[in-house]
């Protein structure tokens, strides 16, 4: 009797543990799979990688669309003068999250000296924007009530714009129920071993994305600067002065920026509005889209650009020089070079020199 009743709770024992691995660790993994997804996506890694940082590391962020992810170059930034400035930028970032993202930096980066922020998001059409766009952020970021604050106004801000967006509100906090279907019709092996892959060694180099474009070359049109100012329209005036508003709270040195590109007349005038209200506000700004810093960073529209709002890897560099030679003149920013602390972004810097050699030595061995 005693033998049956041990095998009895030994299969009752048996039971509660794989119930609990159901409850538990399916869900982790579900999780780990959602990560992966972004982790493989466009931009999706320098969010992912963002939460490696050592706290009170950070000289500063870079924040914005892919205006500061494609013309930001953190490692030639630490190359040159030895600052760590991560590069957050990613894909339409929609503007709306801005405060949030520095909020959620500013979690393990307490003491950041400088935050640069791009505006070229808040001068797009309001209605032209789309849900990935922030799902890349809040599919990654922890559970918090500041992930939670982005969602809500996010939300909030498009239904009020008219945007055509996903407007449930699970699909953004629960991404795994959004997603678990298309992981069942789409999952195979290759994907249950990026579940568990080393992520320490991803492509992102603490923020700028080496890709298929990194290297690309196409000619643009010299751009004309332009002078005339249009205002915001009522919805992005509001919300552009809560951002104000916020960032006037911080201690960091909040710098609004306009990266050089082709804008379209009604974008350009709408640009010289928010830099022009910035400055009113106190606030330092650098438009690369006029004079006379569209002529002293020098870039070559006929080399330096993979599209007509994009920097390949050389136009990268040129902008990242000027803008750390900027930043280190202006705002006395320390030099991390010899620190073993910052041994990850030498290790990133040695790779992606290495990675620009090759190429560099293909492009000669076929000519």
């Amino acid at each position: 009797m005693r033998e049956k009743k041990k095998k009895k709770n030994m299969k009752i024992l048996l039971i509660c543990l794989i119930i609990l691995c159901l409850i538990g660790g399916v869900p982790f993994l579900m999780i780990k799979m959602c990560k992966s997804t972004h982790i493989h996506a466009p931009n999706g890694q320098h969010v992912y990688k963002f939460y490696d940082e050592p706290e009170g590391t950070l000289d500063g962020i870079y924040l914005g669309s892919s205006a500061a992810d494609k013309f930001w170059l953190p490692t030639e930034a630490f190359d040159r003068s030895g600052i760590a400035i991560y590069n957050l930028g990613t894909t339409n970032q929609p503007f709306v999250t801005t405060k949030y993202i520095i909020e959620e930096a500013l979690k393990t980066q307490k003491d950041m000296d400088v935050i640069l922020i791009e505006i070229r998001c808040l001068v797009r059409p309001v209605r032209k924007t789309s849900e990935e766009f922030v799902k890349i952020w809040t599919d990654v970021m922890p559970f918090s009530k500041n992930r939670s604050a982005m969602i809500k106004r996010y939300l909030e801000y498009n239904k009020e714009a008219g945007a055509d967006i996903d407007y449930s509100p699970n699909d953004y906090y629960f991404p795994v129920g959004r997603n678990h279907m298309e992981w069942i019709k789409k999952f195979n092996l290759g994907d249950f071993a990026l579940l568990f892959a080393d992520t320490k060694r991803l492509h992102s180099y603490k923020g700028y994305p080496k890709d298929h474009l990194t290297f690309l070359i196409e000619p643009q049109k010299n751009p004309k600067p332009f002078t005339e100012s249009e205002p915001l329209e009522p919805i992005k005036e509001e919300m552009f002065q809560d951002l104000l508003d916020y960032c006037k709270t911080l201690d960091a040195k909040v710098i609004f920026v306009s990266a050089p590109f082709l804008y379209l007349k009604s974008g350009i005038e709408q640009t010289t509005y928010v830099l022009d209200r910035c400055e009113e506000e106190g606030f330092d700004t650098l438009n690369f889209n006029c004079e006379p810093l569209q002529s002293e960073i020098d870039l070559d529209w006929k080399h330096d650009f993979y599209n007509y709002k994009h920097t390949n890897y050389w136009g990268a560099v040129k902008f990242t020089d000027f803008m750390t030679d900027y930043l280190v003149q202006n705002y006395d920013l320390p030099d991390h070079r010899g620190d073993p602390k910052y041994d990850s972004w030498v290790e990133r810097s040695e790779n992606l020199h290495e990675v620009v050699e090759e190429y560099e030595a293909t492009m000669q061995q076929g000519q």
